[in-house]
């Protein structure tokens, strides 16, 4: 077996960025030729610690996972906008104005990814370390508006790869930023996340009302609460524009 190892100079700045490069191995016996290799793979922080530069990715291969489960299968999603009350059926949720509020089934396991002092929990995805992604892919429903079919859904996943570090407070509690979601590949552009088991205070351009939210628990709690939101930046159909989503999940771990 030959391994071999290389370092591709366009990674010298980026941050986890998918990049392709080529092997050329050539020979002369018994007949002379070239063998091309494909080779893909993501940047994981190409740095000098010498020179005091701070690597940009830290691998996840070292930290627990904790198992956790959604408590009756599923979150709660919110989306905020004005343009959700011209919907026929929406808004329908009673807290907040120009809300839809949905009850998303999702069987399958979160993964916390937990340092070994406990202080930091991280939110990873990472296909190509064979890690279980700490969000699991979901269907998101759609609003049925012009253009739209009744019953249609999107896929939402954590972005691959991803390794996002949150600082873990006294208590257990946590708090993530710049956590990246996809969804419908690229129908939908979505800004970065924010997770926390604390208080967040969701807004948006197009929903600057909808007010706090607030999670329970920690790493060291059997159970806990998260709370997150994000914005709908762009998508196909250039509707709900600004939108706010948030969404609360109640986590209890699973052996």
């Amino acid at each position: 077996m030959i391994k071999i190892t290389y370092a591709p100079l366009q990674g010298l700045k980026a941050v986890d960025l998918p990049h392709r490069a080529y092997l050329l191995i050539a020979y002369d016996k018994p007949n002379t030729g070239v063998v091309r290799i494909e080779l893909m793979g993501f940047v994981r922080g190409v740095c000098d610690e010498s020179t005091g530069e701070e690597c940009n990715f830290t691998d996840s291969s070292s930290l627990e996972p904790v198992k956790y489960t959604l408590k009756n299968n599923q979150l709660t999603l919110f989306n905020c906008h004005p343009e959700i009350s011209a919907v026929d059926g929406l808004p329908n949720d009673p807290d907040h104005a120009d809300t839809r509020k949905d009850l998303i089934t999702v069987e399958d396991p979160f993964f916390l990814y937990v340092k070994g002092d406990k202080s930091a929990v991280h939110l990873v995805r990472n296909d190509a370390g064979g890690q279980e992604p700490s969000v699991p892919e979901f269907l998101i429903p759609v609003p049925e508006i012009p253009g739209v079919p009744p019953g249609f859904t999107l896929p939402a996943a954590m972005v691959d790869p991803q390794n996002v570090e949150c600082p873990v407070d006294e208590e257990g509690g946590f708090a993530c930023e710049g956590v990246k979601l996809s969804a419908g590949g690229a129908l939908v552009t979505l800004s970065d996340f924010v997770v926390s088991t604390g208080t967040i205070n969701p807004v948006s351009e197009a929903c600057p009302n909808f007010g706090e939210m607030t999670g329970a628990g920690g790493i060291n709690d059997t159970e806990l609460t998260l709370v997150a939101f994000g914005v709908i930046e762009g998508n196909a159909l250039d509707k709900f524009i600004n939108a706010l989503v948030v969404a609360i999940l109640p986590l209890e771990k699973s052996e």
